[in-house]
């Protein structure tokens, strides 16, 4: 569990926002099932982060 949060500010949430948006086309013109294998491959990598992440 995350005991702390850092501090944003507006140029974080730019950033947020901004890289996604960059990044959409690409990720559109990615074949189905890459797409689908990128996304299958995100919890197992999560759990894999998750002591580091307490």
């Amino acid at each position: 569990m995350l005991t702390t949060v850092p501090a944003g500010g507006a140029a974080d949430v730019d950033a947020a926002v901004t890289a996604p948006r960059r990044a959409a086309p690409g990720w559109a013109a990615t074949a189905r099932f890459l797409q689908y294998k990128s996304l299958q491959y995100c919890p197992a990598r999560a759990r894999g982060c998750r002591t580091a992440l307490r």
